[in-house]
């Protein structure tokens, strides 16, 4: 349960290609995280469910594939129907990704299109999206002091991403005819990721990779 820490920061727990990892298992089956940016249009989706069936239905893979990958009664239950008792259940993840990526396209989708009645809306978003530093802050201060040195340090980046996608999705709100500012919402987004994406995938030498025979 604690590695869900990761939806807000891929590195609270370090990174392999860093050589600080102290989390549980592997990195790549249990890392959650679909950017910081992301998971205000995912808050924000929330709204819409009623509206727009689509969402509703992605929000229960949302919640179909926590059950797989948490142990519990029902879990296991799906595991044994599904013949997935073979395999590692965090892998699951991948169903998760997926539908959070679906409700983040449907989010942006009906910011470009909300008025000025949308903003508490955006603000609830923002607020829960800032009760989970919070959380990750408090997890924080119960690590070991070089574990905290690494968690606190990976806090920053994704703390800065949700700062200034908060701004640009305010601001958005008040210029609603302003391209730039969604463009910018999309750079941030895309930018924390590819980010997240070239610190870990290309840390194997390449003669490793293409040893000469």
């Amino acid at each position: 349960v604690k590695n869900l820490v990761s939806f807000i920061a891929p590195d609270f727990f370090g990174n392999p290609a860093t050589g600080n990892y102290f989390g549980q298992a592997f990195y790549d089956n249990f890392c959650l995280f679909v950017g910081t940016g992301t998971l205000l249009l995912i808050f924000y989706s929330l709204f819409f469910i009623r509206k727009n069936y689509s969402i509703l239905f992605w929000w229960f893979l949302v919640v179909f594939s926590f059950l797989l990958i948490f142990k519990n009664p029902i879990g296991i239950f799906l595991e044994k129907l599904l013949f997935l008792s073979g395999g590692v259940s965090a892998r699951a993840i991948v169903i998760l990704d997926f539908s959070l990526a679906l409700l983040s396209a449907y989010g942006l989708d009906r910011f470009i299109k909300s008025g000025q009645s949308d903003r508490k809306k955006i603000i609830f978003a923002i607020i829960t999206v800032g009760f989970f530093f919070l959380i990750c802050a408090l997890t924080a201060v119960e690590l070991e002091s070089i574990q905290q040195t690494v968690a606190v340090r990976n806090l920053i980046l994704p703390l800065l991403i949700y700062f200034f996608c908060s701004l640009v999705l305010l601001a958005a709100m008040k210029f609603q005819r302003n391209c730039w500012l969604r463009c910018a919402l999309l750079f941030l987004i895309s930018f924390q990721l590819m980010y997240s994406a070239k610190k870990y995938l290309p840390f194997s030498k390449q003669e490793l990779l293409f040893p000469k025979t």
